[in-house]
């Protein structure tokens, strides 16, 4: 998102939908150098960098890394082009030097590159969505895709990593023919297959990915085979080490927000997911920015210097964001990009009621602590209507592109009360009912010009 110039929290979603980005190294290490894991599968390594993505995916599924990669199948190549690749049943692995140290492993868009490359499979594609009459409850409809994901390939996608891990669906459920001359129904999502196996006993077996990495090995082996062998590449450099004050920085601001129970839920939801933080330069003004892409927090340098509430109440505004991406997905909309940075607003408001009372923090050291106090005045005398006009003058830009898509997706991010925290609900009743039954977040709705609405 473009810089606000004013200390205000910006908002950074992505769906990546080129190639899976999963393989992060663990902020606390480097990777070791020449490790090497060789299953008797397929009497392949694994190693270096490669190994620490597939161990990065295990842990983060809770030890299923097999079920969505596979074995290693091949030997590290060196294509024509000069990218480094090693096949996996499920997946290819890509070395990509350019990138930073801990997004260096990528994954290829297998499902995609099966759709593109098969007459039959476009046909499938091009075909409308199976609607999905009653069944509200397992069935839903990707509008970035126009194709649904229902019963127990929606389950297995929730599940096991959804829009991250295997991206849209690209085509609807359909019969599939296998070479073994079985026909499953099976679903194309952008990074794999899905196969439903019902003759499986145990549940966790029922759905299954498609053998995509070898398929595509069999396939162009004969030129594979004249590619030259080289070492699997380490990461590049390993990550500066987490200054023990900023951890405990970190540390303190998440124990101010546990300390007021009812929002517990974001710092929960952050540990859960494995969320995680640094600081960096940010654009001039911006104090936070949390990015669905890296699943991480970026918290201003200067946050560093100021009362661990200030890094509190950033932590709650993009807490939020994390919580409602998780819980919603990334919004589609313009309406939606406004609702949620409503929400984050709403929520961090809701910590400095708790910690400060109603009036906020008394004699405000900082423009930041006095940015707070204006926006909880505004939630408890105005409705949010204040932070509403601001929302809509200052994240036109960004959250305008949200409705880049050529065709135009529903929103996600809801807007009833009900779907708010009871906390934030109890904390500005107001606002809550505003939110629900006001009009969109958009500048046109609110109508022009804008005010400018001070923060400072």
């Amino acid at each position: 998102m473009r810089h606000v110039a004013r200390p205000v929290r910006a908002l950074l979603v992505g769906v990546l939908l080129a190639t899976l980005v999963l393989g992060v190294l663990p902020a606390h290490r480097a990777a070791a150098a020449n490790q090497s894991w060789c299953p008797p599968q397929t009497g392949f390594c694994a190693q270096n960098a490669f190994l620490d993505f597939w161990r990065a995916v295990d842990q983060s599924t809770g030890g299923y890394a097999l079920d969505i990669l596979g074995y290693p199948i091949s030997p590290t190549y060196r294509q024509p082009d000069g990218r480094i690749v090693q096949f996996y049943e499920r997946a290819i692995f890509e070395w990509h030097p350019e990138n930073p140290a801990q997004y260096q492993v990528e994954l290829s868009r297998l499902g995609a590159d099966a759709v593109d490359g098969s007459p039959q499979l476009q046909q499938l594609a091009a075909q409308p969505p199976v609607s999905c009459g009653a069944l509200v409850e397992t069935c839903t409809l990707a509008t970035q895709t126009n194709h649904t994901l229902r019963g127990d390939f929606l389950q297995y996608w929730l599940g096991n990593g959804g829009l991250p891990v295997f991206g849209y669906p690209l085509t609807e459920q359909f019969s599939l023919r296998a070479a073994s001359g079985q026909t499953y129904t099976a679903q194309y999502f952008e990074r794999n297959r899905f196969e439903f196996h019902p003759e499986n006993a145990n549940p966790r077996y029922r759905v299954l990915l498609g053998r995509l990495g070898a398929e595509v090995l069999a396939a162009n082996l004969a030129t594979v085979k004249t590619w030259p062998v080289v070492a699997t590449p380490n990461y590049g450099g390993a990550p500066a080490p987490t200054p023990a004050s900023d951890q405990a920085l970190v540390n303190a601001a998440y124990a101010l927000i546990q300390g007021v129970p009812a929002m517990r839920y974001i710092t929960d939801n952050l540990a859960a997911r494995q969320v995680q933080w640094t600081f960096a330069p940010l654009p001039d003004g911006v104090a936070g920015m949390y990015s669905s892409r890296t699943n991480s927090i970026t918290y201003a340098p200067m946050l560093r210097a100021m009362d661990p509430h200030d890094l509190a109440a950033v932590t709650g505004h993009e807490g939020q964001h994390a919580y409602d991406i998780a819980t919603y997905g990334p919004p589609q909309t313009t309406n939606d990009c406004f609702t949620l940075e409503y929400r984050g607003f709403m929520a961090e408001a809701t910590l400095w009621k708790a910690w400060y009372g109603p009036n906020g923090k008394p004699n405000p050291v900082n423009d930041f602590e006095q940015s707070e106090n204006a926006i909880l005045a505004d939630f408890v005398h105005n409705g949010g209507a204040g932070v509403r006009q601001f929302i809509a003058q200052a994240y036109a830009q960004e959250c305008g592109a949200a409705q880049a898509a050529p065709t135009p997706a529903a929103d996600a991010i809801p807007t009833t009360a009900a779907s708010l925290p009871a906390a934030v609900r109890a904390a500005f009743p107001d606002a809550a009912v505003q939110l629900a039954a006001g009009p969109p977040l958009t500048a046109a709705a609110l109508g022009q010009p804008l005010p400018a609405w001070p923060l400072r």
